[in-house]
């Protein structure tokens, strides 16, 4: 959000402005559904497999370096989900530092996407990777999961986009869309599986 209380969009204020290597972006998109009488808010996430071991994350990656953080964001939620992520449907983002195993700082930026104003189709709808008929070969899977399967930790979300998830919920909870949602996200704020750090 910048000075004037306006959401800021990607290439705006806090995106790079020029070649630079050194960050990730990635987008925590959601949708809000009636299911069982009611509203429930879900996210979609990616599994892959890294160095042989199955992770569950927001889709993004790291920018090329002719790249800006919104052009990363773009070829990266297109290549992974098959979103095209347009200016109207980013609500607001934050920028975190990390500190890799060379010991070398990078941004990362995480984009609030509603799906409901992005364009283009999901990626063929694959099995969740806890579904009995989950290829397993499969390098990376887009999927829907409900909000309260991430505040229980029944769907282990990588624990290096635990603390921006959360962050980035309670920064923009007072959003429209949010805030039928505010007590799942107070309780993914208090929950002590978020308070792990990067």
């Amino acid at each position: 959000m910048n000075a004037t209380g306006q959401l800021e969009r990607p290439g705006s204020n806090t995106s790079r402005s020029k070649a630079d290597s050194n960050y990730f972006a990635a987008s925590v998109i959601f949708q809000v559904v009636f299911r069982q009488d009611k509203f429930e808010l879900d996210f979609l996430l990616i599994t892959q497999l890294f160095r042989g071991q199955r992770q569950v994350k927001f889709p993004g990656g790291r920018a090329n370096l002719d790249e800006n953080s919104s052009q990363t964001l773009n070829r990266e939620i297109k290549g992974e989900t098959g979103i095209t992520v347009t200016a109207e449907s980013v609500l607001g983002e934050i920028v975190e530092p990390k500190t890799n195993i060379y010991k070398k700082v990078y941004d990362r930026y995480f984009f609030l996407v509603d799906y409901r104003l992005t364009s283009g189709d999901i990626l063929t709808q694959l099995r969740p990777p806890d579904h009995p008929e989950f290829d397993k070969e499969i390098v990376r899977a887009p999927y829907w999961v409900p909000f309260e399967k991430l505040i229980s930790g029944e769907v282990e979300l990588h624990q290096s986009h635990l603390c921006p998830f959360r962050n980035l919920l309670e920064r923009y909870r007072f959003l429209p869309v949010l805030q039928p949602f505010a007590e799942q996200i107070d309780e993914l704020v208090n929950s002590q599986f978020t308070l792990v750090t990067d």
